[in-house]
């Protein structure tokens, strides 16, 4: 779809100065999140924090005689790449239906987390994330519950650690190591997504075509539809001496422009794609 990309930054007036990279393209700036709790570093609360508060100055500004709100908003991860233009009527979005990639590992949609909660009914629990295609005004609806719900998952998984783990990953994950369930951990926002998506009536058309993760073999749905969203979200190896996942680079500061991000790739490295998860 036509349309301009309009970047989403967390920086507090503290480091904005020295912040590097601002002028790269247009970019919404807002005071961060802070957490729940004092010393909390919870990153993942300014994805609905920035919804919530992009949404808020969008309809300002519209009703002050800006630019028309957006017909449709394509909110991304900032570890996707565009490979394609993304086109809301392939994956079904209308009012009251967004698109988003699947996410079977989201357990928590059937095992009781939202019992923890005294949620009922369930009907519109959704497992996605990822990336979501909204109507604006799907968007404007979800973003305050959004933001919410996640901070009362959160809040729920530091408090009761090991009841969330209970209900929050699946089966195969149990007896997981400590790291997984940081992991786990940190999907608090999709839960917070997944409720507040339905306190709001969302549907949703989930879509396994609609990203991918760089590695993986597309599946065979997706013969007939590129995947438009190529996701550096999980391990990926080039042959037996290069590999590549964002958290072994949490110090990387592209803003910096270092010489070189990482070590070059060996000749003759390169092998087949891995199948993508059911």
């Amino acid at each position: 779809m036509a349309g301009g990309i309009t970047r989403l930054l967390a920086c507090g007036a503290d480091t904005l100065p020295s912040y590097r990279g601002l002028d790269i393209g247009p970019t919404f700036v807002h005071a961060p999140h802070l957490g729940l709790r004092p010393g909390e570093a919870y990153p993942a609360f300014n994805k609905p924090h920035s919804a919530a508060l992009w949404v808020r100055a969008r309809q300002a500004g519209a009703q002050a005689g800006g630019p028309a709100l957006e017909a449709f908003v394509v909110f991304v991860d900032a570890d996707m790449l565009l490979t394609r233009p993304v086109r809301p009527s392939e994956f079904g979005v209308v009012p009251g239906t967004v698109a988003a990639a699947t996410y079977d590992f989201l357990a928590g949609a059937s095992q009781g987390l939202a019992d923890a909660f005294g949620l009922f009914p369930k009907a519109h629990f959704a497992r996605v994330g990822g990336v979501h295609i909204f109507t604006f005004g799907d968007l404007a609806d979800v973003a305050p519950r959004w933001l919410a719900w996640t901070e009362a998952v959160r809040g729920y998984a530091c408090d009761a650690p090991e009841a969330y783990s209970a209900l929050a990953m699946p089966d195969g994950a149990r007896g997981a190591t400590a790291g997984a369930k940081l992991q786990f951990m940190w999907q608090a926002e999709m839960y917070g997504y997944m409720i507040g998506a339905a306190d709001v009536g969302l549907q949703h058309a989930s879509s396994r075509v609609l990203m991918q993760y760089s590695g993986y073999e597309p599946p065979p749905q997706a013969d007939a539809l590129q995947p438009p969203l190529l996701h550096y979200g999980v391990d990926w190896q080039l042959g037996s001496a290069f590999s590549f996942n964002k958290l072994g680079h949490l110090h990387l500061r592209p803003s910096l422009c270092p010489r070189w991000f990482w070590p070059a790739l060996p000749p003759n490295s390169v092998t087949g794609p891995r199948s993508m998860a059911a």
